[in-house]
């Protein structure tokens, strides 16, 4: 009786080489595919988050005004707040760190400044109380962090148009007649599992909507 051939030790160990090759390269791309959606996501976080930031910039420029008597080189120093003490536009391009708002009642301020050692966007918001200017609710404590949970916050530069208020005695020669803030924000992840991100990178240029103030 003949018995069928089988197997021989060569063949087997080729055959498991071969399987084994295979498998590992199924493997290592599935990992390479997976740690590319993951950094993927998490740059979608970053920029979701970024992107929270700046809307909420925008959204207050455009319902205020700058608040030109907060900076020293508007030429006004009516402004006694300790926050508006030694802040400046940089008059050959307008940059500043520190962006002062207020409506078009003066009867509110908002304050953004950029903390590049922390890395942090902070806000303070003012009210005015008929005599005297007073922290608005929610702020009696000073400065507020806004809250950037994923988000590193490298570089906030505001760049203010025109230098100088528009709003009093006529317009300026040269310049438009809305003030406009352009902004450059620029943010990493802060929980980044897999190092050193590209940043995310945004920038905006933003008109206020005020026409006229009545203060």
């Amino acid at each position: 009786m003949r018995h069928p051939r089988a197997f021989t030790l060569i063949e087997l160990i080729v055959s498991l080489t071969i399987f084994t090759l295979f498998v590992g390269v199924i493997a290592s791309t599935f990992i390479v595919m997976s740690r590319s959606l993951q950094q993927a996501n998490e740059v979608r976080k970053v920029y979701t988050e970024a992107r929270g930031l700046m809307d909420r910039l925008t959204q207050d420029i455009r319902l205020y005004t700058l608040d030109y008597d907060c900076y020293e080189d508007s030429g006004n120093s009516s402004v006694d707040l300790i926050e508006c003490e030694n802040q400046q536009i940089d008059g050959g391009n307008g940059e500043t760190s520190f962006l002062a708002l207020i409506s078009p009642d003066g009867m509110e301020r908002v304050m953004y400044d950029f903390d590049d050692v922390d890395q942090e966007v902070q806000i303070l918001k003012w009210d005015f109380d008929g005599t005297d200017w007073v922290r608005a609710d929610g702020f009696y404590s000073g400065w507020q962090t806004l809250d950037t949970e994923l988000v590193e916050v490298r570089q906030l530069i505001f760049h203010v148009a025109p230098l100088v208020s528009s709003y009093e005695n006529g317009r300026h020669a040269g310049a438009q007649f809305q003030p406009s803030v352009q902004i450059y924000l620029e943010a990493g992840s802060s929980v980044s599992r897999f190092g050193e991100l590209h940043s995310v990178e945004l920038q905006s240029a933003v008109s206020s909507r005020v026409y006229s103030v009545s203060f």
